[in-house]
């Protein structure tokens, strides 16, 4: 006998009546003269194929298929339908090989609507998700009518499984925890996300913690496995380093299996945190004389605009270059890029001499290279063009590989020969002419 009720049991229920023969001593099968005695009826229970289906309770529209995370417990529950009430039975489970805090065992039957594993599933994989496959058997309880837990003469339905994935702790590592960048320009340091791979990670919070700093992201946002903490560029309003503090959190994607941007049901992972100093970008003046003013560079062959500003000397003097910067901890680079028309009519530099000088305080200073004399070779005026460029120097070591550069301005040292004045000799003259 079959049922194909979906969901209970139906009968089957026989009436018997036992009769004799009678008086013509012929069976004529209860029917005739047989005499009929009194009727009994038997009852056959026909159990439906036992059916059980797992039911989606995270609402990621896999019935058979979870992800927890974050350490927590399944949610997917087996509905038996049939028969509806009936306990079902765990026939086999295969656990990944890190994962702990599975609470059912081989055998179990739990009651209709139970959780398929109540435990707080974790996975200490490093790197990976890891399942656990619970094997589902529904079963009636057979002709003795008593649950025998799917044993002895229960009968058995088709086996399914349901998949738990077990994400482990979400992990980021960043590049460095800190570096030095300039005024108007981006952080550099990335984020590798190594659980899980190829998961995004969360910019939580983003503070000035010194100094004038904008131009930075607002939080919360994510940016994606290896990509740098922030694509805006940073720039220091104030006259002093500054620096910024991002904290990131890891996470992985939690049950839904899809990314909310850290929140929701997303497990978060151990924040940490990253500092960006930025340095501001120096700027310096260079003042000239009187005699500088609209004056043409004619005989430094060097493509400087026309003019540029300077200072005149004369043929044997040192040179002094006025200068302001405009915050502290400023280091001046100079370097010599022409010298007269030749490159050698000047004495005292070469071509390609170059030095520094730090001025630890803004204000107004005064530049006087190596204090050598500039001597002209011939008695012919020339010109000596440098070039200046400020560097915030914070820690006073000079080509450590952390200055911010400002803008290189040239500047002219003209040098003038010494006046001559010749007189010629002899003649007589006479008294009061």
């Amino acid at each position: 006998m079959t049922n194909s009720n979906a969901t209970s049991s139906e009968t089957v229920v026989y009436e018997i009546t036992p009769y004799t023969w009678g008086p013509n001593e012929t069976d004529d099968n209860g029917t005739g003269d047989d005499c009929l005695g009194t009727p009994f009826s038997v009852t056959i229970t026909v159990e439906p194929t036992p059916a059980a289906v797992a039911v989606d309770n995270d609402n990621n529209t896999l019935d058979n298929e979870e992800t927890v995370s974050c350490g927590a417990a399944p949610v997917t529950t087996i509905d038996v339908t049939a028969i509806d009430g009936n306990d079902f039975l765990i026939s086999n489970i295969t656990i990944g090989p890190n994962i702990t805090g599975v609470t059912r065992s081989i055998g179990d039957t739990p009651a209709d609507g139970a959780l398929v594993e109540p435990g707080n599933l974790t996975n200490a994989n490093p790197s990976m998700v890891e399942t656990v496959i619970y094997e589902i058997t529904p079963y009636t309880w057979g002709p003795n009518e008593t649950d025998d837990n799917g044993t002895g003469d229960d009968c058995l339905g088709t086996p399914f499984t349901v998949t738990i994935s077990v994400e482990p702790t979400p992990i980021a590592v960043p590049s460095a925890t800190s570096e030095i960048i300039c005024s108007g320009e981006a952080p550099t340091i990335t984020v590798d996300v190594t659980v899980l791979d190829g998961n995004d990670y969360l910019v939580d919070d983003v503070q000035v913690i010194s100094g004038t700093i904008t131009g930075f992201s607002a939080p919360d946002y994510t940016r994606m496995d290896g990509q740098t903490i922030d694509p805006n560029t940073l720039t220091n309003t104030g006259t002093t380093s500054g620096t910024v503090q991002y904290t990131i959190v890891p996470y992985t994607y939690g049950q839904n299996g899809m990314n909310d941007g850290g929140f929701g049901d997303d497990c978060q992972g151990v924040p940490f945190t990253v500092d960006v100093q930025v340095d501001p970008t120096p700027s310096m003046s260079a003042q000239s004389d009187a005699l500088s003013t609209n004056v043409i560079i004619e005989d430094v062959l060097i493509d400087v605009g026309g003019l540029v500003p300077g200072w005149h000397i004369c043929d044997g003097s040192a040179f002094s270059i006025p200068l302001t910067t405009d915050i502290d901890n400023i280091r001046l680079r100079w370097k010599v890029t022409a010298i007269g028309v030749n490159d050698n009519e000047i004495t005292g530099y070469t071509v390609g001499d170059m030095g520094s000088h730090l001025f630890a305080t803004a204000g107004s200073h005064t530049f006087t290279g190596t204090g050598v004399n500039l001597e002209l070779v011939d008695a012919i005026r020339r010109n000596i063009l440098f070039e200046l460029t400020p560097e915030y120097d914070p820690d006073g070591i000079d080509n450590n590989g952390d200055e911010c550069v400002g803008n290189t301005i040239q500047y002219r040292i003209r040098v003038w020969p010494t006046p001559e004045i010749s007189l010629g000799g002899g003649g007589t003259v006479c008294n009061e002419t």
